[in-house]
């Protein structure tokens, strides 16, 4: 029987960014006010934050390993990828910014131990081949889905709400 050739994403899937993004937003600017995460409904974090479009240096460059490493995965993620393994293929599949937060994120999966068979970055995820691929952007998801490269499944966040295909709120519905 042939595995399932299965895309899973780091950001927003298996690690929970964008609360570090602002705990560590907030000890450099405490006076500052950001918007509740569950009140994104973009995945552009800019409008989110004081500093606008500025938010991505801040994130990206002067404090990205600040931000990535320290992060612990989603509570479940590492169980859920085992599961996964078990009977599939899983891919790690990443759209990061920069080289840079590129080795960062290669670096959190070895930190964290979390086994996949490969890492694939890609600016747009429909280069992806295989059967499903769950993401939390909408954009990735409209990337795969035209490439029709594999069947793009959506990781609920408060930001991609827009999504109208194939939606999980959970690992255990992914794995049903």
């Amino acid at each position: 029987m042939r595995k399932r050739k299965i895309g899973i994403d780091v950001d927003g899937v298996i690690r929970p960014i964008h609360p570090r993004l602002v705990e560590v937003y907030l000890k450099y600017n405490p006076e500052h006010k950001v918007v509740p995460i569950k009140q994104w409904h973009t995945y552009d974090v800019s409008p989110y934050f004081p500093i606008g479009k500025e938010i991505y240096k801040f994130w990206f460059e002067d404090n990205a390993d600040e931000i990535y490493l320290p992060v612990k995965p989603s509570p479940g993620a590492i169980e859920f990828i085992e599961l996964l393994r078990q009977n599939n293929e899983v891919v790690i599949v990443t759209k990061q910014p920069n080289k840079y937060t590129e080795e960062l994120t290669e670096e959190w999966l070895i930190i964290n131990k979390i086994q996949n068979n490969g890492v694939l970055h890609a600016q747009n995820k429909g280069i992806f081949e295989g059967d499903i691929i769950l993401d939390d952007s909408t954009k990735n998801l409209e990337d795969v889905l035209q490439a029709k490269s594999a069947i793009p499944i959506c990781f609920n966040q408060p930001w991609n709400q827009d999504w109208q295909g194939l939606r999980i709120y959970n690992y255990k519905q992914f794995l049903i």
